[in-house]
């Protein structure tokens, strides 16, 4: 086989210009897209590197709010919670203050209305015996009584002081009984009275059938009452005074 030196040298010449032409105009501008690719995409991976980093932190961030968020709830709920339980609390309490006050008023109510009846009840039994007592005392014959009240009558006028019994012994004294007095009880009225005032009285005998029995001495405003009448008034007044006093 024959080799040509020409012919290798112009092979080899070619080739380095190939290689040359490739260099310069195919593999410079390749590597120059391939780096303008790998420098793109190194800062396409750090912008997303940058956008994950800032999501994870917006994420984190996110996460941190909402778990302030919810424990700034549970607080809320939980302090409402607190303030309900305390204005259910003051509610009940209200509400049995309420309850007892009103169970304190009803007893009260009760016990006034017992009181009242129990007062009405003793006012009429009180009634009704003053009535019983002045139809008794009524049917009883003046003569029977007669002595008793003008005793009764001149007892009270000789435990008036002096002055007094001596102003009675001036003027007038009227003697108001329940039924006419007779012919012997006024003698001894007048004989009673002025061994009393030490003087002749002045008497005027009138009849009030209201005194159901007894008599009542008048002079001027003076007043001595020995009647049945007024006594009835005092019992029932005295009975009506200590039921309230109970009460």
């Amino acid at each position: 086989m024959h080799i040509d030196g020409w012919t290798i040298a112009l092979q080899a010449t070619n080739f380095l210009l190939l290689a040359w032409l490739l260099q310069h105009f195919l593999y410079r501008p390749v590597l120059a897209v391939i780096e303008r690719r790998r420098e793109a995409t190194d800062r396409v991976l750090a912008e997303a590197e940058a956008a994950k980093s800032q999501a994870e932190e917006e994420r984190q961030q996110i996460a941190a709010r909402l778990a302030r968020i919810d424990g700034e709830r549970e607080l809320a709920l939980a302090e409402s919670r607190k303030a309900a339980a305390v204005e259910r609390d003051a509610l009940i309490a209200t509400a049995r203050g309420e309850a007892e006050r009103a169970r304190d008023e009803a007893r009260r109510a009760i016990e006034r209305e017992r009181s009242e009846a129990l007062r009405q009840l003793s006012q009429a039994a009180t009634r009704l015996a003053a009535a019983i007592a002045r139809r008794l005392l009524s049917d009883l014959p003046p003569p029977a009584t007669e002595p008793f009240f003008i005793e009764r009558a001149c007892a009270g006028i000789a435990a008036l002081p002096p002055e007094r019994r001596q102003a009675l012994a001036r003027g007038e004294l009227a003697v108001v009984s329940a039924a006419p007095l007779g012919d012997a009880a006024r003698e001894r009225l007048r004989c009673r009275l002025e061994a009393l005032l030490a003087a002749p009285p002045d008497l005027r005998f009138e009849v009030d059938a209201t005194l159901v029995g007894g008599l009542d001495l008048h002079a001027g405003t003076t007043i001595l009452r020995c009647s049945w009448a007024d006594d009835l008034a005092r019992i029932a007044a005295e009975a009506d005074t200590a039921e309230h006093a109970r009460a």
